[in-house]
């Protein structure tokens, strides 16, 4: 099987809230799903029998350049209710063309840091947690 190399030029994310949807400036997107896992053994074997799975987490870390408005707007009013966003992230090769998708559903935010230095642009690094990750392949 040959491997696509996936561009972060031709890819996009979208964040949509219960204010509408809007596509973000994404530089970077980082995540990862953590099982919580419970190895079992029986009768003093050293060897494990078999596994079972408990929680199920993932957390990750979006970057934009400067700033994102929906974000920001939910970090404004996180004391309210079911105060959360979606994130879906298409991951696309050189030319365009839809190597996989990444839909994180009911995510909440962690918090945000910001940086700039004399160099560069502003970039804001949003971290957050999501109930579930479902990933895709292009089409």
């Amino acid at each position: 099987m040959p491997v696509t190399p996936i561009s972060s030029r031709w890819s996009t994310a979208t964040i949509t809230t219960k204010d509408g949807s809007e596509k973000v400036g994404l530089q970077s997107i980082d995540y990862k799903i953590h099982l919580n896992k419970q190895d079992h053994f029986e009768g003093g074997e050293h060897l494990r029998k078999y596994v079972s799975y408990g929680y199920k987490v993932v957390s990750g870390i979006i970057r934009v350049k400067s700033t994102c408005t929906p974000l920001d707007a939910l970090l404004d009013h996180m004391d309210e209710a079911n105060n959360n966003f979606t994130l879906q992230v298409v991951l696309k090769g050189e030319g365009g063309q839809i190597v996989k998708t990444l839909d994180f559903q009911q995510c909440y935010l962690d918090g945000k840091d910001y940086a700039m230095d004399v160099n560069g642009h502003g970039m804001s690094n949003y971290y957050f947690t999501a109930k579930d990750l479902k990933e895709g392949t292009g089409a």
